[in-house]
């Protein structure tokens, strides 16, 4: 054998071996040519070129697992003094400690190619590299799809477990249990479908969960096999692969039912301990252990009563007998208050009849009270007698320490919306919604600072287009002890700082407010971050947010919002079907909404909602109707000279206006319609309708309009673009289409002041 011949043939071999049993590329980068090209599989079969090959094998390297080489041939073929080419055939085995067989026959080529300035240093470098795999046929239950390759074993445990049929994962379960799962001890056992139950754990959990074991070395020892789980060696934490937790989670399904509520319920206590309630709940909620339910949920009154994911099922109440609501009344009535404000009324129904046949404590019976006081939503009057009777019974029997009044508003950036319900009232409402809010803070033993008064104040002067009184409140909220520590005061505050920006045309002052709306989803409590949300979402309709990431474009799951703050959802809903061509489905979305706003009896809402089907109307040319919800809309809202619903879409229905009939209401809210923020408001307005339209258009749409603008024909267009004329008589065509315009003249008209 030459010299060349054997320092080729080590080189290959030292690839290879490199390559499937450590993983490793470091030489097999070092030899390949400028132009090398490969011949693999999947969708990089051919890739060609340094580039191309390196990334191939950067990012497949972490996708093999560990294989061992046996029956190796290699055969040497000197094409010519500058090419040798050399082939090896050989079996592939995963390694001995992943304790699962797989098996594959590969063949390999490596081209060389003399290069006497290769990067190798020794004078060659890999001009081509092919790579194939075969199989021998499978006895049944031998190994499940050996035919996808070892690497997709990989792929199964790192990715889920979704892309294998049931058939196959059934066949790979049985291949597991019997090559290895019944060989391990029943200690070994038992501890991996114990932890199984667990997205991630540490060796403290696992000890926790089996005391009886030798758990760290059973986990050293599998996390070494590397075939049910790994090692987080950042965060010293354990994960089931994928394919493997399902497998171990099958196990536990066929335990007795006691032996798995036993788990479970452990699994829960270790949640409690550690404060994570939401996880204690789902783990006590699946072993059925409803007294540890109702401790989870007295500990966490906040989660409960506040606008965020439900952490314990809704049908709980239904099995908890009469002797554990007795002894957990205060818990077990506020789970009814979370019920009726989640609009599962005929289940808050069945359960406020069991709780009335018992026979209360003196603070189960101020709970009930207050229960009912809450639940009478948007009737004040009622709400206001039964909170002050609370008041006075838990001064008289001395239940300060039993008893803590929900907070009201719960997500909803507005209180008005949710609590203004009959024309010319807005301004009694408003005391009403002070007084109650100092009577639950007195109930809580929080002291009366006018936070909250001075807060109503600056919504109601707001709302009735007080602009000035507005901003002196919110300057004044700003310098509060309360503001400082209620994050709920702050947002609220944000959300009214923006829109008063808007309504003044000032954008750098509105992308202020939602920049720090977003620094506090990140710090506040979920309830809050909630709010956060919603008030951002409403903003990143007017302000639409070009950095703002994914979480300004996530749908609002309405499944976690309070029916309060519905109506308030259902307006951005609305305003996010605001554009061309989608006046039918605004159309019908708008009645919906209108009819559930008068469900709640929220007049705010309904405002908004005939707005909506006004603009609707106007869309689909049906005049007389957009008159006629503009009208209604106009009578519920002049008793009270509410100003801010009709400035958030007069733009919108500018050509509207001068039809109405000559009434009241219309005369009354002329002049704020026709005041400063007329040119403010609009220009913003108009900067933001364009930004959402350019977003429908491609960068080269964008291109002819701003030739369009420049004045240039459609020929001296073409000219610029090296395109046919006819080509930008087709793309002026389409660009109206998207933009719901006719002509070149409404073009010229809609994007002269962009």
């Amino acid at each position: 054998m030459t010299d060349t011949e054997s320092l080729l043939l080590s080189c290959s071999q030292e690839i290879l071996h490199d390559y499937y049993e450590k993983n490793e590329i470091t030489l097999l980068l070092a030899f390949m040519a400028r132009d090398i090209t490969w011949t693999g599989g999947g969708s990089d079969m051919a890739a060609s070129g340094r580039d191309a090959v390196t990334r191939f094998f950067i990012t497949t390297r972490d996708k093999m697992i560990p294989t061992v080489l046996s029956h190796e041939q290699w055969i040497s073929h000197p094409l010519s003094q500058d090419f040798w080419l050399y082939t090896v055939t050989a079996d592939l085995e995963t390694a001995p400690q992943l304790q699962l067989f797989l098996k594959e026959h590969m063949k390999c080529d490596f081209l060389y190619r003399r290069n006497p300035e290769a990067a190798s240093g020794n004078g060659w470098e890999l001009v081509h590299l092919n790579n194939s795999i075969s199989y021998n046929k499978l006895k049944d239950k031998e190994t499940f799809a050996v035919s996808e390759g070892v690497k997709d074993l990989w792929l199964h445990n790192h990715y889920g477990t979704g892309m294998i049929d049931d058939r196959k994962k059934e066949e790979l379960f049985l291949t597991i249990n019997d090559k290895v799962f019944r060989y391990l001890s029943e200690a070994t056992r038992k501890t991996l479908t114990v932890l199984s139950l667990f997205d991630r754990f540490s060796v403290s959990k696992a000890l926790f969960m089996c005391p009886d074991a030798d758990v760290p070395a059973i986990l050293s020892s599998q996390e070494k096999n590397g075939l049910f789980l790994y090692l987080n060696r950042q965060t010293r934490k354990y994960f089931f692969f994928p394919l493997m937790k399902e497998f171990l989670q099958s196990e536990f399904q066929i335990w007795s039912e006691e032996t798995q509520r036993q788990y479970l319920d452990k699994a829960a206590h270790w949640y409690y301990s550690m404060g994570s309630l939401p996880e204690a709940m789902r783990f006590a909620s699946l072993a059925k252990n409803y007294e540890l339910s109702l401790i989870i949920l007295d500990k966490g009154t906040d989660s409960i009563l506040l606008a965020g994911p439900r952490i314990y099922p809704a049908d709980l109440l239904d099995h908890i007998p009469h002797d554990l609501m007795k002894k957990h009344m205060k818990t077990v009535l506020l789970m009814a208050y979370d019920l009726y404000f989640s609009e599962l009324h005929a289940s808050y129904r069945r359960n406020m009849a069991r709780i009335q046949r018992l026979e209360l404590s003196l603070s189960g019976q101020t709970a009930l009270t207050f229960l009912e006081g809450a639940t009478a939503f948007n009737h004040l009057d009622t709400m206001t007698s039964l909170f002050a009777k609370v008041l006075e019974d838990i001064r008289k029997f001395h239940l300060e320490d039993q008893f803590i009044a929900p907070r009201l508003g719960f997500c909803c950036p507005s209180f008005l919306m949710m609590y203004h319900s009959t024309p010319g009232k807005l301004k009694e409402e408003t005391e009403q919604l002070i007084e109650i809010q100092e009577i639950c803070r007195r109930i809580n033993r929080m002291p009366h600072n006018g936070t909250w008064a001075l807060y109503f104040q600056m919504e109601y002067a707001f709302n009735t287009g007080h602009f000035s009184e507005a901003e002196d409140a919110l300057s004044t909220l700003e310098t509060t002890e309360s503001y400082r520590e209620d994050l709920s005061i702050q947002i609220r505050c944000l959300h009214y700082q923006a829109m008063l920006s808007y309504f003044y045309g000032d954008t750098a002052s509105l992308k202020e407010s939602r920049k720090k709306l977003h620094e506090l989803m990140n710090t506040a409590q979920p309830f809050q971050a909630l709010l956060a949300r919603m008030s951002d979402k409403s903003l990143e309709i007017i302000l639409p947010s070009k950095e703002g990431g994914d979480r300004q474009n996530q749908a609002i799951n309405s499944s976690m919002f309070y029916f309060p703050a519905l109506t308030f959802l259902h307006i951005v809903e609305d305003e996010r079907l605001v554009h061309p061509g989608n006046g039918r489905t605004l159309l019908a979305s708008a009645r919906r909404h209108e009819k559930l706003a008068r469900q709640r009896r929220s007049l705010i809402g309904e405002i908004h909602a005939l707005l909506h089907q006004a603009i609707a109307c106007d869309m689909l040319h049906e005049n007389a109707q957009c008159l006629e919800a503009m009208e209604k809309a106009l009578r519920l809202a002049e008793p009270n000279h509410l100003i801010i619903p009709f400035l958030t879409v007069k733009n919108r229905l500018a050509s509207r206006w001068a039809h109405l009939k000559a009434s009241p209401a219309y005369s009354l809210l002329k002049d704020i319609m026709d005041s400063r923020f007329e040119s403010a408001g609009q220009i913003l307005e108009k900067e933001i309708h364009l930004d959402q339209l350019s977003k429908k258009l491609t960068a080269r749409e964008m291109g002819i309009i701003r030739l369009v603008m420049k004045g240039r024909t459609n020929k001296e267009i073409a000219a610029e673009m090296n395109v046919a004329e006819i080509t930008i008589k087709k793309a002026l065509s389409l660009i109206y289409k998207k933009l719901d315009i006719k002509n070149r003249a409404q073009l010229v008209g809609m994007f002269k002041e962009k």
